[in-house]
């Protein structure tokens, strides 16, 4: 293609049940953000998430578990 051209994207979240233990949804999280380098290595899209835009357009309240850990790295919804 010689030219741009407007494509559809979304974004893909990690939904949880609200029985799930917090501390669960915490390690879960926390697993995913502190390894970050074999996301990337493992997807190409994993590239493009950060800990800073984890929650850009984030419509679902967050899980108990995962808004701890959120807070504790200063990012909030």
């Amino acid at each position: 293609m010689d030219q741009e051209v407007p494509t559809v994207a979304m974004m893909a979240i990690l939904v949880a049940r609200s029985e799930m233990e917090e501390a669960m949804a915490y390690q879960i999280t926390k697993s995913i953000f502190e390894n970050l380098k074999d996301i990337e290595r493992a997807h190409a899209k994993g590239k493009e998430l950060t800990l800073e835009t984890a929650l850009t357009g984030m419509t679902i309240p967050l899980h108990p578990g995962a808004e701890k850990y959120f807070k504790e790295k200063g990012i909030k919804k």
